[in-house]
């Protein structure tokens, strides 16, 4: 289906056919829509480099998008669960 450059650790399909793939090692989600191959990747959490702050993840694995499109992820690095409200780069812990 998809081709992410990377492992995926974790994997979900939400309600509107988007793809989600938490890079362990690239510190990130990406997303990728399965309606159309013209959109491309999107980055939605993360910024590729592990940290601390609230935009950055160390180490995601588990994730989770709920019906109001929120995304849940367990960045283990940092021992904490991310909520990036939806369009928001920076999390909640």
């Amino acid at each position: 289906v998809a081709a992410f450059g990377s492992n995926c650790y974790g994997l979900f399909i939400d309600n509107e056919n988007f793809l989600y793939c938490s890079m362990y090692h690239q510190h990130k989600v990406m997303k990728l829509s399965l309606k159309s191959s013209s959109s491309g990747f999107k980055l939605v959490a993360g910024t590729g480099i592990a940290g601390i702050a609230a935009n950055q993840l160390s180490s995601p694995y588990g994730i989770y998008v709920d019906r109001h499109f929120n995304l849940y992820v367990a960045d283990t690095g940092n021992q904490r669960i991310q909520l990036f409200a939806r369009g928001q780069t920076h999390a909640v812990t």
